[in-house]
């Protein structure tokens, strides 16, 4: 949400809608396998910056969304008071707002409560699955909550042509993002930005807000492995 419009979202999904997914492919007919060799990766859902979010669920929606794979879903909330977005444009009127007070909304046939938020805080989710919706998921499931509390992450920022760079806290990255390659990131202490350039800025993991349940499974959705929560705590 870093420098754009709020992200409200009713339901987040690791998998599809009314369509399955599977990490070793498909058949001829569409339909997903359930074996094979050279297996993508795994699902993964990763919540860091954002405004309000009803449900999110690390597998898909409807029973013809069959997760074939072992979805993560990570969430592991940064706060950036500074931040545009944090100023809610209303509209009806055009004049700006500074919290979103939540609501109820019809999505697919049924009600999915999308809570408040206090602008400046974290973002706020209502409820947390690890499967799917009505959606079966064949492998395990992960849930971390709150397990990289204190770390520090990077987050791509808005930056116009010419802007003082000099104490802003602004970074630049190198490295290709692997483990042979891992990411640099460098503070950029003088000068003006560069219309080439992408631009970063430090922010600290400190929690989440989670207003309802957390699952390890599914919404009526059955996980055929195993399911695991974590929560508060770092994964080794």
């Amino acid at each position: 949400e870093v420098g754009c419009r709020p992200i409200i979202i009713g339901e987040l999904y690791g998998g599809g809608n009314l369509a399955a997914y599977s990490i070793y492919g498909y058949n001829d007919d569409g339909t997903p396998k359930t074996e094979g060799a050279n297996p993508s990766k795994d699902p993964e859902v990763n919540v860091k910056l954002f405004t309000s979010i009803g449900s999110v669920y690390g597998g898909g929606y409807g029973e013809t969304a069959k997760m074939v794979g072992s979805p993560t879903v990570n969430i592991n909330e940064v706060a950036d008071p500074t931040s545009v977005a944090q100023e809610r444009k209303n509209p009806e009127d055009d004049t700006y707002i500074s919290n979103y007070a939540g609501e109820t909304k019809e999505i697919s046939g049924h009600s999915v409560i999308i809570p408040s938020h206090e602008k400046g805080k974290m973002g706020s989710i209502y409820n947390v699955f690890g499967g799917g919706n009505a959606a079966q998921v064949m492998g395990d499931t992960r849930v971390n909550i709150g397990t990289t509390v204190g770390d520090d992450i990077y987050l791509e920022v808005p930056v116009e042509e010419g802007t003082e760079m000099t104490g802003e806290g602004y970074y630049t990255r190198s490295g290709a993002g692997t483990e042979e390659s891992p990411y640099v990131y460098t503070e950029v202490t003088s000068g003006t930005a560069a219309a080439d350039v992408t631009y970063y800025k430090k922010y600290t993991v400190i929690g989440v807000d989670i207003r309802d349940n957390v699952y390890g499974g599914g919404n009526n959705a059955e996980v055929t492995g195993n399911t695991n929560v974590n929560i508060g705590k770092k994964i080794e």
